[in-house]
């Protein structure tokens, strides 16, 4: 159950007010809440959100751009 039910992914306010794609150029991130994800607004990689604890490292991040531009998954 989410400690925060009005607040995206169920994740602490404050948490979003500083989280950040860890990408180079540490992008702001949105919530895909209907895919329980974290997503980078610059770079489109996709972060899991896994028993309300947010998974942001690279190697398990999904759909990054690659270098024609289009996203893999």
């Amino acid at each position: 159950m989410s400690h925060y039910p009005n607040s995206p992914l169920g994740l602490s306010p404050h948490l979003w007010d500083v989280l950040a794609c860890p990408c180079e150029k540490h992008a702001a991130v949105e919530a895909d809440e209907e895919a329980s994800e974290i997503v980078c607004s610059d770079c489109s990689r996709r972060f899991p959100v896994r028993d309300g604890i947010p998974v942001m490292l690279m190697d398990q991040a999904g759909g990054d751009l690659n270098e024609s531009g289009s996203t893999s998954a």
